[in-house]
């Protein structure tokens, strides 16, 4: 499980690095985010990575460590959270999915 893990999460980081790459050249886009988007990110890197230490934690691949593998992932994903606005839009998107969602 661990190593779906990493390879999810190497993924998105590369894509996210190759993702400005695509982008039309001459096209100068930027965004002023709210407080309350800068809120959701802050909400998404805190319930990411207490789930992404969970798994190192609980796993018995990597002994001896899992230190140096949780201060990367740790850095993977507060870049993916607070720099990457590729990643950023998709968090924006998947909580404003959640929060429309009807109750049953």
């Amino acid at each position: 499980m661990i190593v779906a893990v990493e390879l999810i999460l190497a993924g998105l980081v590369l894509v996210s690095v190759l993702q400005p790459l695509r982008r039309n050249k001459g096209v100068d886009r930027q965004v002023k985010r709210g407080p309350e988007s800068r809120r959701r990110f802050g909400v998404a890197y805190g319930f990411c990575s207490v789930l992404l230490l969970q798994v190192i934690n609980s796993s018995a691949a990597f002994k001896g460590h899992k230190v140096l593998l949780s201060l990367g992932n740790l850095a993977a994903l507060f870049y993916l959270c607070f720099f990457s606005g590729w990643f950023r839009n998709k968090i924006v998107g998947w909580i404003s999915w959640w929060e429309e969602r009807p109750e049953r």
